[in-house]
């Protein structure tokens, strides 16, 4: 599949509906309610294992944490942390911006798919989660690449920064966000400081989206 640069923002969209499409529900939870997910327990939970494409809706509760498979990748999301949107507001100059814990259970939708053999992720609604620098409040994000992983190589989850359409490594301006390649299992995992899009990027040099090793490359057609 070749996307040019110039619709590379919508392409993630719809290149997920597609794939989404293309499975059917095999990813939806059980029990019909989408979340499959009771308020006793905050556990990791299932969807669509070993499918490179699917869609799940679950649900965020107060005081509970949650594990998401999604596909082959996995999500975790500590007890309270997740930013009330009805306060937090959203963007780049907010991320490490103190914030309320959301109170009320609050649903989200991931959709997962790959493009050529890497894989792209969308959560939504746009959340942000309550800062800390102790590193068990973190949420984490695992990818799990189709080839092996290569010590050689530079790995990062990318962000798209729909403001400046464009995808961004986050890792650049904060240590914290720098993504972790385990040979075993072949995951690419990195701490979320938001919910948004997100792609894995491998190269043989870190990702720069100005200048150097990487550039402004098209990731649609450049993987």
């Amino acid at each position: 599949m070749f996307v040019t640069k110039s619709v590379r923002g919508s392409t993630l969209v719809t290149v997920l509906a597609l794939g989404v499409a293309a499975c059917g529900d095999v990813a939806t939870a059980p029990g019909g309610s989408g979340s499959g997910l009771s308020p006793e327990a905050g556990a990791l939970l299932y969807s669509g294992r070993g499918q490179d494409y699917g869609s799940r809706t679950f649900v965020v509760y107060p005081g509970l944490p949650i594990g998401q498979k999604l596909g082959d990748h996995t999500l975790f999301i500590p007890a309270d942390a997740v930013c009330d949107p009805a306060t937090s507001g959203y963007g780049a100059a907010l991320w490490d911006a103190p914030c309320s814990p959301i109170q009320r259970p609050i649903e989200i939708t991931a959709t997962w798919s790959t493009l050529n053999d890497k894989p792209v992720v969308s959560f939504s609604p746009d959340l942000r989660f309550v800062p800390s620098n102790d590193e068990t409040r973190w949420v984490t994000l695992s990818l799990k690449d189709t080839k092996g992983i290569d010590p050689e190589k530079y790995y990062t989850i990318l962000w798209y920064d729909k403001a400046l359409g464009r995808w961004v490594d986050e890792a650049a301006t904060d240590p914290t966000l720098k993504a972790r390649a385990v040979q075993s299992g072949n995951l690419v995992t990195r701490r979320l400081k938001h919910f948004s899009d997100w792609a894995l990027w491998v190269g043989l040099g870190s990702y720069n989206v100005t200048s150097g090793l990487g550039g402004d490359v098209d990731l649609w057609g450049g993987w």
